[in-house]
């Protein structure tokens, strides 16, 4: 018996795959003074729209943390990292990445959060008058203080030998994470009494 074929015609198929939109990250990290936790916000932007899921940051180069996204940004503070927990003064290093993630690319941004050396406030007190005696007199006193800064140094004097007026300074430099500061007080060394 004849066996009969019958042609059959294939329709070929384009498939077209969309590329991933581009992203844009970026870092916003208010400048803070010592003794203060630095919060840092991370905001990634596209134009095709709101971008989601998760974003990384890292301080100074340690373990990144890392957010889900709302309505495109990610605020990280001490909770989420330990470094943003009262930081010492100076400049710290950021470092964020969106990965590309569902329809959109990769990108990421680096970034610093400046903290501000803390005030310090020093302190001379002495008393009023003391009376000559020939020599030199140190009767005053000094503190140092500020945020975590406790320190009595003693002070410099001028003029505290003779009769008149002397004084008592003292001039704190600072260190990395306060600011110096200074003060003087006069007191009088008063005549001594004479016997004729």
């Amino acid at each position: 018996s004849a066996i009969n074929w019958q042609k059959s015609a294939s329709a070929c198929q384009t498939i077209t795959v969309n590329a991933q939109a581009a992203t844009s990250t970026s870092i916003n990290a208010p400048t803070i003074t010592y003794n203060a936790s630095g919060s840092v916000t991370v905001t990634v932007t596209s134009t095709a729209g709101t971008v989601t899921g998760n974003v990384s940051l890292s301080v100074d180069g340690g373990a990144a943390a890392s957010k889900a996204l709302a309505s495109g940004s990610a605020t990280f503070t001490s909770t989420d990292i330990a470094a943003l927990s009262s930081p010492g003064a100076g400049n710290h290093a950021l470092s964020a990445s969106y990965a590309a993630q569902g329809s959109f690319a990769a990108s990421s941004a680096s970034g610093t959060l400046h903290v501000n050396q803390a005030s310090s406030t020093t302190t001379v007190s002495c008393p009023a008058s003391v009376p000559y005696s020939g020599a030199a007199q140190a009767p005053c006193s000094v503190t140092v203080t500020g945020v975590g800064l406790s320190l009595t140094p003693s002070p410099n004097y001028s003029n505290n030998t003779n009769a008149g007026t002397a004084t008592a300074s003292y001039t704190y430099a600072g260190d990395a994470n306060h600011l110096g500061s200074s003060d003087s007080k006069n007191f009088t060394i008063s005549q001594a009494s004479s016997t004729t």
